[in-house]
């Protein structure tokens, strides 16, 4: 992740006329999103493919001979069950996600760890803000499993 928000970030300037006049913050910003859309879409794409590949052919065959077309065989029945097998690792993903954001620190983005960091050298003492920022990203992760396995059950009721 960190070598893909790089080539954005050094790459974007030669890329795109005028990207490196921008104001440092908005480059940072758009870096961090694009580096990280990227990537993040790449494994989302991946995860969604294999949930799909997952389903049985089995499925398709069945609902085929009973005279559904493709696209109905599709929305009706195989991505309503690849989505429950894709839950879980697509919630992985987010939270990877949510941690990963630190790196955009590297490149000067004001962001929970850099703000941690920030407060540790005004105060001379880092173990405190770290500490918090740790808890922080912690809380986050934790409401996001959290609403997930509240999703997954509420989907499970229904087996």
């Amino acid at each position: 992740m960190l070598l893909q928000l790089m080539l954005f970030y050094f790459g974007l300037p030669q890329l795109i006329p005028g990207y490196g006049d921008m104001a440092f913050s908005t480059q940072v910003l758009i870096t961090g999103i694009i580096g990280m859309s990227f990537n993040s879409s790449a494994y989302s794409a991946e995860l969604i493919r294999s949930g799909i590949e997952s389903i049985d052919k089995g499925q398709w065959e069945a609902a085929l001979s009973l005279g559904l077309s493709r696209r109905k065989t599709m929305t009706l029945i195989i991505l309503p069950q690849a989505f429950k097998r894709i839950i879980p690792p697509m919630v992985s993903e987010f939270i990877t996600l949510i941690k990963d954001s630190s790196l955009l620190s590297s490149f000067g983005a004001v962001e929970l760890l850099m703000g941690a960091k920030t407060i540790g050298a005004k105060y001379y003492s880092y173990i405190i803000p770290l500490c918090m920022a740790g808890l922080i990203y912690l809380l986050m992760t934790s409401v996001v499993s959290f609403i997930s396995r509240k999703i997954e059950r509420k989907l499970n009721e229904n087996d």
